[in-house]
């Protein structure tokens, strides 16, 4: 169902109008300041952005819909964002259980995930030289990067006195 562009105002089409392509990429040889769209509410002007903008010439004004298509070199799951990808899932079904959501059961199917069975870990003490100092994602399924600075299993933990892991210290609870 189309709206005829006669039924419009002049302010309406002048909206609607296929305007620029702008193409936003990361580029670290900038460090340039985006000044504040609105200062009045609070919105601070981007020191530092490391972003550059492209108008994108010759796109057709008739193929103008979206098309859900991913820019290569994109790495998928992207590190951080929440994907079903990165769960050991054995198995996946639709099953109506009343799970509790929000204090009342849902009245849908749910999604059942069953997880395989992880293989036994080695000790805390020979994994942890492995995790300290690097760069984790935690919190799932809202990721937030993470530097280990400790690392324990049950009553065992390991952490390293300086950044440079010079030194480690295990104690028991």
């Amino acid at each position: 169902m189309n709206c005829p562009d006669t039924a419009l105002t002049a302010e309406e089409r002048h909206r609607n109008r296929v305007g620029k392509v702008y193409c936003y990429s990361y580029d670290a040889a900038i460090n340039d300041t985006v000044p504040s769209c609105n200062r009045d509410i609070g919105l601070p002007s981007i020191i530092k952005c490391n972003s550059r903008v492209d108008v994108i010439e010759n796109h057709s004004e008739a193929d103008i819909s979206f098309r859900p298509e991913l820019i290569p070199g994109t790495q998928i799951p992207y590190p951080g964002f929440p994907s079903l990808n990165v769960l050991p899932i054995e198995h996946a079904e639709l099953k109506k259980c009343g799970l509790n959501c929000f204090g009342f059961p849902s009245k849908y199917p749910n999604l059942i995930l069953t997880m395989r069975q992880l293989p036994q870990l080695p000790a805390a003490v020979q994994l942890a030289q492995n995790f300290i100092g690097k760069t984790i994602f935690v919190n799932w399924p809202m990721m937030h990067e993470a530097k280990v600075r400790l690392f324990g299993m049950k009553h065992v933990f390991a952490f390293f006195a300086s950044i440079l892991m010079k030194s480690n210290i295990n104690f028991r609870i």
